[in-house]
This record gives C-alpha cells, structure tokens and sequence, in this order.
C-alpha cells in the first residue's frame, strides 16, 4: 500500500515506518540529502498548500497560542469537525479535501470531549452520529489522556506508531505543553531541538501538525 497523500505516492509504507522509527537527531538519510531547487522552474515555486485554506499549511506545525481558558480546545474542535465534515472551517477558510485526523487530547477527561463534540455539533447543524461516523470508519481517532510525552524516545515512537496505525492528514496535540512535560519552555534551543525529533520526521511526510 502506498502513502496516503496525493504528493507522497511514490511512498510505501515500509518505507515510511522506517523512516518514523526512532532515530537519534539527525540520523534519517533523507535530513541530510541537498535540495535539487527543482522547483524553481516552476511558475508557482513558493506557493504554499494548505490543508485548510488561509489557515493552516500542509505539511507544517502549526502552533495556537493563546491565554489560559481562552477557548483555544473549544475552537479547535470546531475545526476539526468543519474539516471533517469537508465546509469551511468557521465558515470562512475553505477546505480543498477533507482528510483523516489523528487527535490526542491530554488534558481534558473523555465525558467533557463527548459533551463539547455534541454541543458543537448540533450548534453547526451536524448530527451527533456524524461525529460517531467519524470514528468508525477511521477518519477521527481521538486518544484521551494517553501517557504521551514526546521529550522521550519511548513517546515519539508511540506517536510514530499511531501515525503509521491511522494513517491520518493531520494529528492534533492538546496541549503541547502537556505533550512537552517537564521542559523548560523558555529554552528556546531544547524547545527547537525537540519539536524537530518529534515532528520533522511527520511533517516532511506532509502531515500537518496542530
């Protein structure tokens, strides 16, 4: 079976499993093989591809940041459901396809999760079964409070197992101070370090992270 992505068709998923084993930083061949600037002959070289239009970029991290009890979970699950169900997110930002969602909420117990999908659910006019398709046919696998800590070996290779288990187009970590636990956030160099053990071997596959 091939990779999922459209743009990553030449990608089995033998290869990527190797390629998402857990490796020491900067041990994967392909981080140290020289761009072909390829693209530069190309019209549209820069242009950027969203996995939602004008919002979120395929392919990257994206952080949302705001002040505790802000609404940030609220808001994001909002997104997911209008990614999923393929409308505009919030209305506004067009979704080009809708695609597969792996989420890990760390923080929340799973009956808020339950009364927040339904509630915003049946505020977007959206069937709670729907929500419950989702998770059926494998297009949302949500995993609440599982012991994941990805500054540890042990934590990305079981983020790298789901990833390859779900196959999704986008993984959502609430929160990624609870998935960094214990590192000093201020420390902008481990911070770097760290997100890109964790997340360049995804993103350089086309998943976006969340």
């Amino acid at each position: 079976a091939g990779c999922w992505h459209s743009h990553c068709t030449v990608t089995s998923w033998s290869n990527l499993e190797r390629i998402l084993a857990p490796e020491p930083d900067g041990e994967r061949p392909e981080a140290w093989e020289p761009s072909t600037l390829a693209g530069v002959v190309d019209p549209n070289a820069g242009k950027v591809h969203y996995l939602i239009d004008g919002l979120i970029p395929r392919g990257e991290l994206s952080i949302f940041a705001a002040t505790w009890k802000a609404g940030k979970t609220l808001a994001f699950y909002r997104l997911l459901l209008d990614y999923l169900t393929g409308r505009a997110v919030f209305g506004k930002f067009r979704v080009p396809e809708p695609g597969r969602v792996l989420a890990f909420q760390l923080e929340m117990p799973n009956q808020e999760d339950e009364r927040r999908f339904r509630r915003l659910a049946l505020g977007a006019g959206i069937y709670p079964e729907e929500v419950v398709g989702f998770v059926e046919s494998g297009r949302l696998a949500l995993y609440n409070r599982p012991p994941l800590f990805l500054k540890d070996e042990r934590g990305r290779s079981a983020l790298f197992q789901l990833v390859e288990k779900h196959k999704p187009d986008l993984v959502f970590l609430d929160s990624l101070l609870a998935a960094f636990a214990g590192v000093d956030i201020n420390d902008n160099s481990l911070v770097r370090q760290l997100f890109s053990i964790a997340f360049s071997p995804l993103t350089s596959r086309g998943i976006t992270i969340a």
